[in-house]
């Protein structure tokens, strides 16, 4: 029951059992502020558990359906002991308009239809009655329930049959993917119908399973592959336990584990004790061929020992201590405890106690949690306004989320994980050319190449990386002097650093470097006083 307040305001919902209350006739409204129907009371017997539970109802803003209904309404409970209304079918105010027909049919009269009257005895009918009713359901038509039972439908028997799924390699994935017109010409016709559907959830359902089928082509025609069984080892190598195993003994295991199935699933006599005998020799075989690999693999061990013990006595002892003969040598758990007075007690029982009582102490601390508990203490804000909140989701918050989710992480049911969105999202203002190499005259001519690489968002979320090769006797020539800023430091451009390298660009400093420069000067000074300015702006 107090699951009841953690349900949204507004959901529908009904609870129907046995409350074991007598209502009578209290009311499960407040009168003069609800507006609700009275009910057709038919037990006037009262309890305190029927006053609790029409204190219950008034407070959840729910009320019962026994009584509104008087032409089929009845007992919930007859007996020899006599008769009572403790069964009830709650639901909320605002969803008591949906629900018709309610009747209250008891359990004898469902005995008498379905046999010859009579045939049941007394004390075999049960004593509860059976409680029936009709609920209209939001949708807007029979077409939506149709294609939302066949989807279900449909989805459960792909799960059902489709033991398998494909893992497709995030690793390597192509420069050129989602470059293609015909993909882009989808994705936009799937943009476009998102935005003209009225947002039920059949249609978000079905935009969605076109986008999931776009990506899915993509990732089929570009991506490398792998099959793997659900709820199954094969996909994984098994862990070899055993220095000395191989896969010839991997091979007779398989050929082993083969025969005992075939023996014990086999109904057949004379059949079973041909394929027992097989499974043995197999067997035998698969034992023989073990203890020679055992055998050969402590030969070449001792062959490994006495090499070192006549070449290398360090490595010696340590190889001697992983075959088992140091294992004295181990750390354990100290059997022994430090009790309250200071003294160490290596005692069985006292150290037992000790441990008893120190993880009883940390496992149950000494706070009543008692008040925490109750309802009555907990502030509930119906209304909470939060501008933020509120606002709606633009494309920057997406494309953030995006770009800062996981990589290696395990897909979804829709086998999409997060690297194929980060290579499909792009900037929405566009594409442009804001990036630049300022060089001058005499560097270009040492320039050997430069190179505009295709996007890789793991590098950055929007712009390219640049790269080109520079001969480095060039800068033998010019030798900056010692309070030059030709060598720049590491910037991080944030959202308010254009404003702030505007601003810095105003202040007494950089105007005075501004004001000494002089462009009849050589190129290569005016370089170096160019990004004196500018890395002066930036520190």
């Amino acid at each position: 029951m107090e699951q009841i307040y953690s349900i949204p305001k507004g959901n529908s919902f009904y609870l129907c059992g046995d409350f074991n209350s007598r209502l009578g006739n209290y009311t499960d409204f407040i009168q003069g502020i609800d507006q609700l129907s009275e009910r057709n009371i038919t037990d006037f017997t009262t309890n305190s558990y029927g006053e609790i539970f029409s204190e219950f109802l008034s407070t959840v803003n729910c009320c019962v359906l026994n009584g509104r209904y008087p032409i089929h309404d009845d007992y919930t409970y007859v007996s020899t002991k006599g008769l009572s209304v403790v069964d009830y079918c709650v639901v909320p105010y605002e969803s008591l308009c949906h629900y018709k027909n309610f009747k209250v049919i008891r359990a004898s009269v469902l005995c008498n239809k379905s046999a010859q009257p009579g045939s049941f005895r007394a004390n075999h009918i049960p004593d509860h009655s059976v409680l029936c009713w009709e609920f209209e359901t939001n949708f807007d038509n029979i077409n939506e329930i149709c294609s939302i039972d066949l989807s279900h439908s449909a989805h459960n028997s792909l799960n059902q049959q489709n033991n398998t799924y494909v893992s497709y390699d995030v690793k390597n994935i192509p420069s050129d993917w989602m470059t293609n017109n015909d993909i882009l010409d989808k994705i936009n016709m799937c943009i476009d119908n998102i935005q003209c559907s009225k947002g039920r959830q059949f249609e978000v359902d079905k935009l969605y399973n076109n986008f999931v089928e776009i990506l899915h082509s993509e990732m089929n025609d570009k991506l490398e592959t792998k099959v793997k069984v659900l709820n199954s080892t094969n996909n994984r190598k098994r862990r070899i336990k055993k220095p000395w195993w191989n896969d010839k003994l991997t091979n007779k295991w398989n050929i082993v584990c083969t025969a005992e199935r075939d023996y014990v699933t086999c109904k057949q006599g004379s059949l079973k004790q041909q394929l027992r005998k097989d499974f043995v020799d197999k067997r035998k075989d698969f034992d023989k061929l073990t203890q020679k690999y055992k055998r050969q693999y402590w030969y070449r061990c001792q062959e490994e020992l006495v090499n070192f013990s006549d070449n290398d006595t360090n490595q010696f002892w340590r190889r001697i201590g992983q075959i088992g003969i140091g294992n004295e040598r181990q750390m354990r758990i100290p059997n022994e405890v430090t009790l309250d007075d200071g003294t160490i007690s290596n005692n069985l029982e006292t150290v037992l106690n000790k441990w008893k009582s120190s993880f009883h102490s940390l496992l149950n601390p000494n706070v009543d949690a008692t008040d925490y508990n109750k309802v009555e203490n907990c502030i509930l804000k119906e209304n909470i306004i939060c501008i933020d909140l509120d606002k709606e989701i633009t494309i920057d918050e997406v494309h953030k989320v995006v770009m800062n989710a996981k990589n290696c992480k395990s897909a979804g049911i829709d086998l999409i994980q997060a690297e194929f969105c980060k290579y499909t999202c792009y900037n929405h203002m566009g594409t442009s050319v804001v990036d630049y190499l300022l060089a001058s005259d005499s560097l270009m001519q040492n320039i050997l190449y430069f190179n505009v690489s295709t996007f890789n968002p793991t590098l950055s979320d929007c712009h390219c990386k640049l790269s080109w090769k520079i001969l480095s006797h060039h800068f033998l020539d010019i030798i900056p002097q010692p309070n030059s800023k030709v060598m720049g430091s590491k910037f991080k451009w944030q959202e308010n650093s254009p404003q702030a390298f505007q601003s810095a660009l105003q202040d007494k400093d950089s105007k005075n470097l501004i004001s000494h420069f002089d462009t009849s000067s050589d190129i290569n000074e005016l370089a170096v006083k160019l990004n004196e300015i500018l890395l002066t702006a930036s520190v």
